[in-house]
């Protein structure tokens, strides 16, 4: 009865860890900027996981930032270069900033001007995207001869990568139909691919989207500035004028000192 009863429970520890390793696969692995100023600030942070925005200030340049409390710029951007943020940040006068995702520093969000994407677009049809139901298409099946065409939205732009392998029928969580009749599927996860759709009518035609593009297309509110024109931060000019003249306080007084232990040295 006992090994009966240590055969049963095994088998259950077994099947516990079996579903514990499952879990990640369809989970959103949440990475953890390696970044000084996340880490001292990690409760309050928001993760936005991976989103575009566009540089766009006034200027015609925007400073990416060591840190939102250090205004000591690490590089500068033209307006309209594309950049991908994956945490933000709201200090204490109400300012959100955005840590670019290769941890390197941290953006004013009012200089940017976030891509159009699949998150925005489920914000803005919320009552026109309805939960798929099981069956209402044939499946359809994904292969490297006849792959199926990722979107970022209804009528946005093509994906980068397709879907080369596994029935998208079976992934498909929310369906919108758009003024042509074309039916598209909504995708939250799959095989690592997250937040995405395909045209359930159309899976394979890369011309179907697209058409919506012009309609959220962003308006530089300024030139971009040549790189070569762009001004070194009034912060970084401070800094480096005190360091300029701690350095120069240190040499001046280790050559005083030097001179002093000569001139001791020598009386003696």
């Amino acid at each position: 009865m006992k090994r009966t009863f240590r055969s049963i429970l095994s088998l259950a520890l077994v099947l516990l860890m079996l579903t514990a390793l499952a879990i990640p696969a369809a989970a959103d692995v949440i990475v953890e900027p390696n970044n000084l100023f996340y880490a001292t600030h990690r409760e309050e942070c928001e993760y936005i996981r991976y989103r575009r925005y566009l540089t766009n200030s006034e200027a015609g340049y925007v400073y990416l930032y060591q840190s939102p409390d250090a205004e000591l710029t690490v590089r500068s951007f033209p307006n309209g270069e594309t950049v991908v943020l994956t945490w933000l940040y709201t200090d204490k006068a109400g300012e959100v900033w955005g840590i670019l995702g290769d941890d390197s520093g941290w953006f004013r969000l009012s200089d940017l001007s976030l891509v159009y994407d699949s998150k925005e677009f489920l914000k803005d049809n919320e009552a026109k995207c309805v939960p798929f139901e099981k069956g209402s298409f044939e499946s359809i099946e994904a292969s490297e001869e006849t792959p199926v065409i990722r979107w970022s939205y209804p009528g946005g732009e093509k994906e980068e990568y397709s879907i080369q392998n596994g029935d998208i029928t079976e992934f498909v969580s929310k369906t919108y139909t758009d003024e042509g009749g074309a039916v598209w599927g909504y995708i939250g996860y799959m095989y690592g691919m997250r937040d995405f759709w395909v045209c359930l009518t159309a899976p394979h035609d890369e011309t179907v989207g697209g058409y919506a593009l012009p309609d959220h297309e962003i308006t530089l509110k300024q030139e971009p500035t040549p790189v070569e024109d762009i001004p070194v931060s009034s912060n970084n000019t401070v800094i480096l004028t005190v360091v300029g003249v701690l350095i120069a306080a240190v040499v001046i007084g280790t050559v005083v000192l030097i001179r002093v232990m000569f001139i001791k040295k020598k009386q003696k």
